[in-house]
């Protein structure tokens, strides 16, 4: 029966449902709905108990007699909706170009999974798809259902395109807007938490937006700006000219970027990198200016820190070197272009150090800041005052018109550095050495001058301390003869070039010889001696005093155990120490080994030390008596008179011996107060039980009188000068030799 239906093609029954179903297809924009609505028409013509398939094509192999497809869309019971996306095999036939109808269409059916169907009918799609009507069984009939299709196939065939193209069309739109929105979601987001501020204003200048960086940073909220024009964050550090700059340059190339100082809501100032650009709208034309600038405050802060670290003292405030160096260049070509002078005043602490280890670095470091508020008060606006390190001050004083000046500026600085300093609770007394070079008389470079300035101090200091003294071309010179001499002072170590010889001290009861002192000696080539007075300053400020005072030690020893084996008896040799041996060097391990290498008993060497070596550092100078009076070498106090020792300090140190200086022997005859001295110092040994020697003794009546007096020893040159070894030791082997 459905057969022969099939072949019955009535117009009348046909034409109306023809007309039906274009008025669907005309009618409808989505695919699902075509489906729908097909299906429904169908169902109402026929009593189609059916679901309807849409099938894709996506596959069609060479020589193949299946179609590859998938199930696109689906309308009908909710079993067939399940196979949606579901891929199966497609006979080639039912995919060419006329309607199949299949009363028993198993193959297919199975690979649908879907055992209630077992009747379908195939509408080709021009080769793209294939609409499935699918059914139990195919319903009794009067419309012909294989072939009333033909006509509204291209139809279909076309609404399905541009339903499914419009979809296509749509979800990019969809897709296209949920993207748009999430950049600006993204963008409005970044905007929101960027660490660097943004304002925009009009073309206008007036704010438009902020983003909370902004508000973080200035101070201000969006409400208190919106609508307010970016001047209310002047700083007024910039002037007319930097705005005139700024606007050109936005104006002439729509775009500025630079440091800018702005001021935040609370009145503190703000450095700033700051970017603007002027953006204009591509429709509408309308301008906006975009600024964007992050906050450099603490760099700057931080710059300006490491600036000042590398420009100033930390101790004081003051310009270092590099920038004394800097101010003195620009200092000097003002004074060039208006033909002026200037001094450069080298200033050096006197007494400094002793004060720093004494006291500690503490109070020197309070004792310099004092110094440096004292010489900023006593100098002008215009000059410039530095400290080179240590206790060391360089004034450049500026616009100079004569010397007198300059005299007077220096005699008022030395007087202010001589007033008391009180720090901590202690009184200090300081005074200065000052040092003069002239510009450009005594040097017209930096470096020139202050050479010249720093020998002039130097020579201050020689004068006595406390003073000054302007630089002189015999400065010079006798700088050029100092360099050499201490060049000639390594040599002459490193060649064992130095000699000793040796003064006999006598005793006044028998004549006989007490002790001897080792003396140093210098020969030079020439076969004349150079004076001590002239090369042991140059050791001491150089250094070498330590590695020459050890060299003395061991010689002096080494001799002392040779006579001792020779005589057959002790006798102690004296040697002087320096106060720089004190401080650099370790005296009790140097004293130590020389004993050990020669084999010299302790109580054989005597050490002489001066009275300012433990007035200047008491609590070191115990310390070292102590060591070497359990070691069991003896100790002597030389130059006794010409310091301040009390009886607590002689007492302290444990000293065994005094030495009465040469300059008051040498007046005892002359000069009452000389001889006073001289007893008074006799009779501070007796009640001490110190023994006594005199040194510098040249006449019988200056032996006779201290004899008198009761001293106990003497040594100078109406006993014995000093000798080399060689002859030293003639002189103890005289038999019955007696010196006086």
């Amino acid at each position: 029966m459905a057969t022969a239906a099939a072949s019955i093609v009535n117009t009348d029954h046909v034409l109306p449902v023809l007309y039906d179903l274009l008025l669907t297809i005309g009618g409808e924009t989505k695919l699902r709905p075509l489906l729908a609505r097909v299906l429904q028409r169908l169902l109402y013509h026929t009593s189609f108990p059916v679901g309807i398939a849409l099938l894709d094509l996506t596959h069609l192999p060479g020589g193949s007699t299946a179609h590859q497809g998938r199930i696109a869309a689906v309308v009908g019971d909710f079993r067939l909706r399940e196979r949606e996306g579901q891929a199966l095999r497609i006979p080639a036939a039912m995919a060419g170009g006329d309607v199949v109808r299949q009363e028993d269409g198993a193959a297919l059916l199975a690979e649908l999974g879907l055992p209630r169907y077992r009747s379908f009918l195939a509408l080709p799609l021009n080769g793209t798809g294939l609409l499935l009507l699918l059914a139990p069984v195919l319903p009794e009939t009067r419309l012909p259902l294989a072939s009333m299709f033909r006509p509204v196939l291209a139809h279909l065939t076309n609404a399905v395109r541009l339903c499914r193209e419009r979809e296509t069309r749509t979800a990019h739109l969809i897709a296209t807007n949920v993207n748009l929105e999430a950049q600006r979601h993204l963008l409005a987001s970044v905007y929101d938490s960027m660490q660097i501020g943004v304002l925009i204003s009009d073309a206008s200048g007036t704010i438009v937006a902020v983003n909370p960086a902004f508000t973080r940073i200035s101070g201000y909220a969006g409400d208190e700006v919106i609508g307010a024009n970016p001047r209310i964050l002047s700083s007024g550090r910039q002037d007319p000219a930097f705005y005139a700059a700024f606007w050109r340059s936005l104006t002439q190339q729509g775009h500025w970027q630079g440091e800018i100082w702005n001021r935040r809501k609370n009145g503190d100032l703000c450095a700033e990198w700051l970017s603007i650009t002027r953006v204009r709208h591509e429709r509408s034309g309308e301008v906006h200016y975009v600024a964007i600038y992050s906050d450099i405050t603490e760099r700057k802060e931080a710059q300006q820190r490491i600036d000042h670290l590398a420009h100033y003292d930390q101790l004081t405030g003051l310009p270092n070197r590099t920038l004394l160096y800097d101010r003195f260049q620009r200092a000097a070509a003002y004074a060039v272009r208006h033909d002026e002078q200037m001094a450069m005043l080298f200033v050096d602490l006197d007494n400094f150090k002793y004060i720093n280890d004494v006291f500690g670095h503490s109070v020197g470091d309070a004792l310099l800041a004092e110094v440096s508020r004292r010489l900023r008060e006593m100098l002008r606006e215009t000059d410039i005052l530095s400290r080179l390190g240590g206790d060391e001050f360089v004034a450049i004083l500026t616009e100079v018109h004569s010397a007198d000046a300059v005299t007077t500026v220096s005699e008022e600085l030395v007087r202010a550095l001589r007033q008391p300093f009180q720090i901590d609770g202690h009184t200090f007394h300081t005074g200065s050495s000052i040092g003069i070079s002239l510009y450009p008389g005594d040097g017209a470079d930096f470096d020139t001058l202050l050479r010249h300035a720093d020998m002039a101090m130097y020579h201050a200091k020689a004068a006595g301390r406390d003073t000054f003294r302007f630089f002189t071309q015999s400065m010079n010179r006798a700088l050029v003869k100092r360099l050499d001499l201490e060049q000639r002072l390594r040599a002459a170590l490193s060649e064992c070039g130095f000699r000793l010889h040796f003064q006999p001290q006598i005793r006044f009861s028998d004549h006989g010889v007490e002790s001897i002192e080792a003396l140093l000696r210098w020969p030079t080539n020439g076969g004349h001696l150079i004076p001590p007075n002239e090369f042991i300053p140059i050791a001491e400020e150089s250094g070498l005093i330590v590695p020459l005072g050890k060299w003395v030690l061991r010689e002096a020893c080494r001799c002392a155990q040779r006579w001792r084996q020779a005589q057959g008896r002790d006798i102690p040799v004296a040697v002087n120490l320096s106060a720089v041996q004190l401080r650099r060097g370790d005296i009790v391990d140097t004293v130590r080994n020389a004993l050990a290498q020669s084999g010299l008993p302790p109580h054989c060497l005597e050490l002489e030390f001066t009275e300012s070596m433990f007035i200047r550092d008491a609590e070191r100078m115990e310390a070292v008596s102590r060591d070497l009076k359990e070691m069991g070498v003896r100790l002597a106090l030389d130059d006794f008179g010409t310091g301040r020792s009390n009886m607590a300090s002689l007492k302290r140190m444990q000293f065994d011996k005094l030495k009465i200086d040469r300059s008051f022997v040498r007046e005892i005859a002359d000069s009452a107060e000389s001889a006073a001295i001289v007893r008074a110092i006799v009779e501070i040994g007796r009640s001490l039980r110190l023994l006594v020697t005199a040194e510098g003794v040249e006449t019988q009546a200056q032996a006779d009188f201290l004899h008198g007096i009761g001293c106990d020893f003497a040594q100078g040159h109406l006993f014995s000068r000093p000798l080399p070894e060689q002859g030293l030791s003639a002189l103890l082997t005289e038999p019955g030799r007696s010196l006086h």
